[in-house]
């Protein structure tokens, strides 16, 4: 779990950020957002995890080709960006919620598939904490296309799964 100073921070700097970050090219490109889905492998039965979701981007992507996708971040503006950004996209197969990723406020095998684009920023591990929701047999995604430069550096970010 992230020290209080630590959520305080992190509050602070991405409440501030929550319009600009939504909005960057870079983070809003579509190719990119696909390039993620795709390399997950998910599909029409999977059910998804966003940890540290942000503005929603990487959920509204996965929930064109899943059963649900699920975001939870711990700042309240990047939540409501997430919100708007999926009804604006017209996506209804979605759930947010509000709270600390570490530890992880789902049970056990609750998702077949758990993602993260930019968990860094928590002070934890890349993808610490995150396997025990998945269910038995599901896989993570972890995509590390922070800072990109252009629309196609996304592409050829660095994208690893976990078992």
């Amino acid at each position: 779990m992230c020290s209080s100073k630590h959520s305080e921070l992190i509050l602070d700097q991405f409440t501030r950020q929550a319009v600009p970050f939504a909005t960057a090219p870079s983070i809003k490109d579509e190719a990119a957002l696909k390039l993620v889905v795709d390399f997950s492998g998910a599909g029409p039965d999977d059910t998804v995890l966003d940890v540290a979701c942000g503005p929603g981007l990487i959920v509204v992507a996965f929930a064109r080709v899943v059963k649900h996708a699920t975001g939870i971040d711990l700042t309240p503006a990047m939540l409501e960006r997430a919100r708007g950004y999926a009804a604006e996209q017209g996506v209804t197969n979605v759930t947010w919620r509000q709270g600390d990723v570490l530890p992880l406020p789902y049970a056990d095998g609750s998702f077949t598939l758990v993602v993260s684009r930019f968990l860094a920023p928590t002070g934890a591990p890349l993808g610490a904490g995150v396997g025990g929701s998945c269910s038995e047999g599901g896989n993570g995604t972890c995509a590390s296309a922070a800072f990109a430069l252009s629309p196609w550096d996304a592409a050829s970010a660095r994208a690893s799964r976990v078992p």
